[in-house]
């Protein structure tokens, strides 16, 4: 469209909707609410956490290699029939994952993470992670293994609006209150389980003295000078060098073991 400066840009002419009735750069379709989605760069898929309405968060995921998917709403929450009219006649695709409301549980509202594809935490290579806005239930899920998941209770942890990964793909997650937490695991935690410094000193110089006596309990606060800049999606950067606030949290638990795969 070089005549519209709003639209300087083309369309893969293998597109799935090129160049037919409709808006010609729509690659999927059926979805309600995208709240962040991520690429993996070692398998070129999509992972969407897409928000339900009343009964459902679900996690999908948009391979290249099935372009103009049906993702199902508005008849299909998750896998849940809405009873709703006025859907396309084709297959749907079904989630990888998902909550479900209610039931004594706080669930509301999924957000969408990444697959973790640092070095830092060997045991969460190639695990996808996201979390529940309201409950603070942590998901990781295997892609290695059928996306088979374990759950964590981050009750503390609500709030959580968005993850990010650095520029050596460590992971992070920041909350509405605008706190960035890093994701790490329970062998670089202090024996009682507390993170004394959330982001890792290595990575971080921590702006005065701390030490395992400065910080007693979980949710203090201290400030921390990034040495590598780390990206989050809304708005949330750290550019290199800049100072920010970081809490501390208990440790999520190392969780890759050999009686995680038993039936």
């Amino acid at each position: 469209y070089p005549s519209d400066e709003n639209r300087n840009y083309s369309i893969p002419i293998d597109n799935p909707f090129a160049n037919s009735p409709g808006a010609d750069e729509i690659w999927s379709y059926g979805w309600r609410n995208p709240w962040r989605f991520s690429f993996d760069g070692y398998s070129d898929i999509m992972f969407v956490g897409d928000v339900g309405q009343d009964e459902r968060e679900e996690i999908s995921v948009d391979s290249m290699s099935v372009p103009g998917g049906n993702f199902g709403w508005r008849c299909i929450e998750g896998t849940y029939s809405t009873g709703l009219t006025g859907c396309l006649n084709t297959p749907t695709i079904d989630p990888i994952f998902e909550m479900q409301h209610g039931g004594g549980s706080s669930v509301c509202s999924v957000t969408g993470g990444y697959v973790y594809r640092g070095s830092d935490f060997p045991d969460f290579f190639g695990w996808y992670f996201m979390v529940d806005y309201c409950s603070g239930d942590l998901y990781m899920l295997n892609t290695a293994n059928n996306y088979s998941s374990v759950r964590f209770d981050l009750s503390a942890l609500t709030q959580v609006t968005t993850f990010g990964i650095s520029e050596r793909n460590e992971l992070y997650v920041a909350r509405l209150n605008g706190r960035i937490y890093r994701v790490i695991d329970q062998d670089h935690c202090p024996q009682n389980d507390i993170i004394v410094n959330t982001i890792d000193t290595s990575a971080y110089i921590v702006d005065g003295m701390i030490t395992s006596d400065a910080i007693q309990n979980a949710f203090d606060t201290v400030l921390f000078s990034a040495l590598e800049a780390v990206n989050l999606e809304s708005g949330f950067e750290i550019p290199a060098m800049s100072i920010f606030t970081a809490d501390n949290v208990g440790c999520i638990k190392r969780i890759v073991n050999q009686d995680l795969f038993k039936e």
